[in-house]
């Protein structure tokens, strides 16, 4: 990806000038064995490279202007009603980096991401015009030219120097591009940047690969790793991208530097869809404010560009760092653009619209369903269950209590009067109370807040009493209100309440875009950002 290479002439630039020529002369054979053996190795056609599941299931092969390239394609089961999101990732990567991203969007749309030619499993040709800008340009053109058949317009998510891909894509498909997400863009390079890139490709490829193997000294804490993730950024995640920094060939690193090109601030005014700039705060290879910031100045005022986003604890790697989070921004900015038919609620929506829930299919679902959770959810006595039948033999208000005589409080959010009676409970030691919401969408600020203020009044006259909340079947709407407790008044971080919830319901909330609602609503804070007004704007997300 761009993080690895551009960053990397300005860390051996001065190793090059100090120590290049004793290094060569004194390791000179061993240096060449190695080079040749490696070369041999990297620039074979398909890199051994262990794919995600999702990934590996749905790869497939095209033959494009001469070389075969890999890509991953789901079709919707909506087909062409939906758009095909398109990922392109930068220099030096490989669609393996967008498998958060590619297994959260084929939920609610059509998606493709691509190996590039040279990276990933696609074919590593020598030829160096394959490398430039302009080819690449026209290899993802006859690519979707062959997928465009199978969506009614296409929506990009491009990484680092993809976005810069992107603005020459995007003339070629205007009508059809309707949205383009740009993920720690690189702006145009400096004088300094560029005279360092003619340095790194005008130095022998054998030296730099020795430089970059020892620029790969401490593993998954080393420089090449820790260039391009944060801080926080976990284990599994390192030793992956430390695989990747092994898997990337120098040879075809040169060829991709000689052959770029940065757009420049006229060609990002030429863009009239919406845009949506989302970074990461501690990116040290495309930096915030020289890049992000930067190009949401040049993007013209009369398209829908969103306010930028900043993820804290987030480097270059951010999809990968964050992916929850960065999933979260782009899924609720589409539907701001009125992509209604992605809108996860209306699709569940199209699938059973008058089907009842009491039908054999769904009473036979709601028997398999665990009654209520055999434990308290985490930092808390909620009792997540699903809802009440009366004329079942297990699972009635009579029979509930005599089981659970811990709980002294049921929260039905349902929509619909509840198939039990609510009766039961009178004079008893359990209370009742009704707070309908909508079933597939996720319950408002408002209705959240009556939840909150609900619960909060119970446990301060009954501090050790249990409360059990149900929806139909205790997953989504349950889960929402009760991790949006556990946020708004215990301090828990979305992630963890998400966590908790699973633990005492697994397999947890189901539905991808009420996790997404939780990111949204809980993440956000001011980002200290100029807009093109000069004045602070934007949106962070923790």
């Amino acid at each position: 990806m761009m993080a690895r290479l551009l960053s990397w002439p300005t860390d051996v630039h001065p190793l090059i000038t100090k120590w290049g020529t004793t290094i060569c002369a004194t390791l000179g054979a061993s240096i060449l064995l190695a080079y040749l053996a490696r070369r041999n190795r990297l620039t074979s056609c398909r890199a051994t490279i262990q794919d995600d599941p999702l990934v590996a299931k749905h790869t497939k092969w095209h033959y494009v202007r001469g070389k075969e390239l890999r890509v991953v394609f789901m079709e919707h089961k909506l087909g062409r009603e939906l758009p095909l999101i398109v990922f392109i990732h930068g220099m030096g990567a490989q669609l393996g980096q967008w498998s958060e991203q590619v297994a959260h969007f084929s939920h609610i749309s059509n998606v493709l991401a691509v190996d590039l030619v040279g990276h990933g499993k696609s074919e590593k040709v020598t030829a160096e015009e394959a490398y430039t800008i302009e080819s690449i340009t026209k290899d993802l053109v006859e690519l979707l030219d062959i997928y465009k058949y199978k969506a009614d317009s296409f929506i990009l998510v491009c990484h680092s120097y993809g976005c810069n891909i992107a603005t020459y894509l995007y003339p070629q498909f205007e009508d059809m591009i309707k949205a383009i997400v740009f993920l720690c863009p690189k702006a145009t390079p400096t004088l300094s940047d560029l005279e360092k890139l003619k340095t790194f490709i005008a130095t022998p490829t054998p030296l730099i690969d020795l430089l970059r193997y020892l620029d790969r000294r401490g593993g998954v804490y080393s420089r090449s790793v820790n260039r391009l993730v944060g801080q926080s950024a976990s284990m599994e995640l390192r030793k992956r991208q430390l695989e990747w920094n092994r898997q990337h060939s120098t040879f075809i690193a040169k060829r991709v530097f000689k052959g770029a090109k940065w757009a420049s601030s006229d060609v990002y005014a030429t863009i009239k869809c919406p845009v949506l700039l989302i970074g990461g705060e501690e990116d040290l290879v495309c930096p915030v404010k020289e890049n992000l910031e930067l190009i949401h100045t040049w993007l013209p005022s009369s398209a829908n560009v969103a306010e930028p986003f900043v993820i804290p604890n987030a480097a270059h790697q951010a999809m990968l760092e964050q992916p929850d989070v960065v999933n979260a921004i782009i899924y609720n900015w589409l539907m701001e653009c009125n992509f209604a038919k992605m809108n996860l609620s209306y699709q569940l929506q199209l699938k059973n619209p008058s089907k009842s829930k009491w039908s054999l299919k769904n009473y036979a679902k709601w028997q398999k369903v665990a009654p209520v959770a055999e434990i308290p959810v985490r930092t808390s006595l909620f009792r997540p269950m699903k809802t009440m039948k009366q004329d079942d033999a297990v699972h009635t208000p009579k029979e509930f209590m005599r089981r659970h005589p811990d709980i002294g409080l049921i929260v039905d959010i349902s929509r619909e009067a509840p198939p039990y009676a609510p009766e039961a409970f009178e004079g008893s030691t359990c209370r009742y109370q009704k707070l309908a919401t909508t079933s597939k969408i996720p319950p408002t600020r408002e209705e959240v807040a009556r939840f909150n203020d609900i619960v909060a009044e119970f446990w301060r006259e009954n501090p050790d009493r249990h409360v059990g909340v149900h929806c139909h079947y205790g997953f989504n709407r349950t889960g929402f209100m009760i991790c949006s407790y556990l946020i708004e008044r215990t301090g828990a971080t979305v992630a963890q309440a998400l966590q908790y919830f699973a633990e005492a319901r697994p397999p947890g909330i189901r539905h991808i875009h009420f996790k997404d609602e939780l990111y949204m609503r809980h993440a956000a804070h001011g980002m200290r950002s100029p807009n093109k007004n000069g004045k602070a704007t934007g949106k962070c997300f923790s």
